[in-house]
């Protein structure tokens, strides 16, 4: 019989996890704080699971988002990958955030499996 085993190389990471409602004031402090930590562990991946939270954002919340990333683009240098529920319409904001994450050079995707998101940051 053939072992499921998989054996992934990953470098080491920052894993958030938040749960309950997010606004645009609330994610932008997440944002923050991941600045913080990663400018003391550069060469860090990010990992954010939000599969737990709802989020009411319109374009411009979102813009601001990605703005507040890019204030700290220096230390986002690295992947994030966002674990977010599988409903159509959180896949519709991630959609629209990566977007302009994209436009603006980070390597960010976003997941609803959590072993997807290892994968993608361990390659």
């Amino acid at each position: 019989m053939p072992s499921k085993i998989k054996v992934y190389r990953i470098k080491d990471f920052i894993r958030m996890t938040e749960s309950g409602l997010l606004d645009l004031d609330r994610s932008i402090s997440i944002i923050r704080e991941l600045a913080t930590e990663a400018n003391y562990l550069k060469n860090h991946n990010i990992l954010l699971d939000l599969r737990e939270t709802d989020i009411h954002a319109s374009l411009r919340d979102l813009l601001e988002i990605s703005l507040e990333f890019a204030r700290h683009y220096k230390v986002f240098q690295n992947k994030i990958a966002v674990l977010i529920p599988n409903t159509e319409d959180r896949l519709q904001i991630a959609s629209l955030l990566k977007t302009s994450m994209d436009f603006q050079g980070f390597e960010f995707n976003q997941f609803f499996d959590f072993e997807k998101a290892i994968k993608w940051l361990a390659d």
